[in-house]
């Protein structure tokens, strides 16, 4: 069995998912979000590919029984209650709610994943609880990084270096040359892993944005034990 590392949302079209497991990572910041979510007690998280199609999911349901969340650009979308920053996904907003989520990149990742044979959603939050599951369901693994916009991003990157690291260390995988590589960043920088989150592009627009909580937050390692599987248009937690 083999792991590949897809650089980007726009790479996904140039890979056969078939008999595929696919791992998407968008750590800064909607996939740690989403892990976020569903900790703090959401049913579920509908991933948009933009704004006007998470309205158009809205208008179909009971008003109480959802909530907006999502940005364009690292901005929250107008008349959206929730923004893309993990600190927005307290329980007073997001339990017992179904999330309909659109972002720049992380939820465009999840939908051009469909073909995938299962879609986990992960972060360095979850590493360990989606490795696991990754590694017994013994097929081929896709890590999927969402990038920015279609360029390469690092922490995604080193994202699936941690998880290729400890899938790895369950059995034994055949890896590609930018899964090495991958490996090889995570391995430079386990000790430390807020540090190039703070030097990374995204991180850097982050703090600009006086949002380095939201990057100390996502650098933390196996804090959550959920599994989010994306699975009939729907991220839920596997049980």
């Amino acid at each position: 069995m083999d792991i590949v590392v897809v650089p980007t949302a726009n790479h996904l079209d140039k890979y056969d998912l078939t008999n595929r497991l696919v791992i998407i990572l968008d750590i800064l910041r909607s996939t740690t979000c989403i892990t976020t979510a569903l900790d703090h007690g959401s049913v579920g998280i509908i991933p948009a590919l933009d704004a006007d199609q998470a309205l158009a999911v809205a208008k179909d349901l009971e008003p109480d029984s959802y909530v907006l969340a999502g940005e364009y650009l690292g901005n929250r979308i107008p008349s959206f209650t929730l923004d893309n920053s993990p600190d927005s996904f307290i329980p007073e907003l997001v339990k017992d709610k179904l999330i309909i989520m659109s972002t720049t990149n992380g939820t465009k990742a999840i939908v051009k994943a469909l073909n995938g044979s299962k879609i986990l959603i992960g972060s360095l939050l979850n590493r360990s609880a989606v490795c696991t599951y990754a590694a017994s369901e013994q097929k081929a693994i896709v890590m999927a990084c969402s990038g920015t916009q279609g360029i390469f991003s690092l922490e995604d990157t080193l994202a699936a270096g941690a998880c290729i690291d400890l899938l790895c260390s369950i059995k034994p995988y055949s890896l590609s040359d930018l899964a090495l590589a991958a490996l090889s960043l995570y391995r430079n920088h386990k000790h430390n892993l807020a540090e190039p989150l703070l030097h990374s592009q995204n991180g850097r627009s982050l703090q600009g944005q006086g949002l380095i909580k939201d990057i100390h937050y996502a650098a933390q390692l196996d804090t959550s034990s959920a599994i989010p599987l994306y699975a009939q248009g729907v991220i839920k937690k596997f049980t």
